[in-house]
């Protein structure tokens, strides 16, 4: 048995190097906030822009109700932390 801890180290230091899930998702998210802020010239962000920002300004974006996807709603709620920690 080895303990969670023990895997996630680096190698160098008798560990796997496995990343924590947890903090990867959290990075993930808010590179896409940071995609969606910046209007990267990617698919998936153009289509957002269409879909639920439609013109309006990012940071001034309400988060939506239940009628849009998980992941958008997530989304929404990362940016709203990220806009209250720099604030």
């Amino acid at each position: 048995m080895v303990s969670w801890e023990t895997l996630r180290n680096e190698k160098r230091k008798a560990g796997l190097g496995i990343k924590d899930s947890k903090y990867w998702n959290a990075a993930a998210v808010r590179k896409l906030v940071w995609g969606v802020q910046n209007k990267e010239d990617r698919l998936w962000i153009k289509w957002v822009n269409s879909k639920y920002i439609k013109g309006t300004n990012w940071m001034d974006y309400n988060k939506p109700t239940a009628n849009s996807a998980w992941y958008w709603r997530k989304i929404c709620e990362t940016k709203e932390k990220l806009k209250a920690g720099y604030s």
